[in-house]
């Protein structure tokens, strides 16, 4: 589902890049099948030419004239962990991204507002279903949906970032493939 929205903030960066790990991580974690560790399966160049189409796709309903910037501050917003890793327990999930720390998270996450480091309200809503996961967070600014399919021995993760700043919701989709 799309929102519609009708302004651009130029001093909108789209602070939303750690919300992005944590809704991955977290919906991987909700199907044992995709439990575990799991490496992106495209290469850099692959990874950036998704990325520049994906912000082009959404600059294209803006003005001309603001696309420069609104470019510099979606393109910080999106990318993708390089490997994840989800350890599930029965009332916790510790998640990683790349390099970094785990974060804790406690279950049930469904239309739980927390609040983040910033000091703002983020609502979390999980939907699991046979063929799909999907975790959105959400705040004031906008947010992120992040979907999970898996499809041939890979898991397909769908991303979407949305914004009261954009026109349009920016939305791009990788592979990933479980590591041994």
């Amino acid at each position: 589902a799309t929102t519609e929205i009708y302004t651009l903030s130029l001093h909108d960066a789209l602070p939303i890049f750690p919300m992005l790990t944590l809704a991955m991580t977290i919906a991987l974690a909700a199907d044992p099948a995709v439990s575990g560790t799991f490496r992106i399966d495209q290469t850099n160049s692959e990874l950036q030419q998704i990325h520049h189409a994906a912000v082009d796709t959404t600059l294209a309903s803006l003005p001309w004239a603001i696309r420069g910037l609104a470019r510099s501050r979606v393109e910080r917003a999106i990318g993708n962990c390089s490997q994840i890793g989800v350890d599930l327990q029965t009332q916790q999930l510790t998640l990683n991204c790349d390099d970094e720390p785990g974060r804790v998270v406690d279950l049930p996450a469904d239309g739980v507002t927390t609040t983040n480091a910033d000091g703002e309200s983020v609502t979390t809503t999980v939907y699991a279903s046979d063929t799909e996961m999907s975790v959105t967070f959400a705040t004031g600014e906008g947010g992120v949906t992040t979907r999970y399919r898996p499809s041939g021995g890979r898991l397909l993760v769908q991303k979407t970032l949305f914004s009261p700043r954009l026109d349009e919701p920016v939305s791009w989709e990788v592979r990933y493939r479980p590591v041994p």
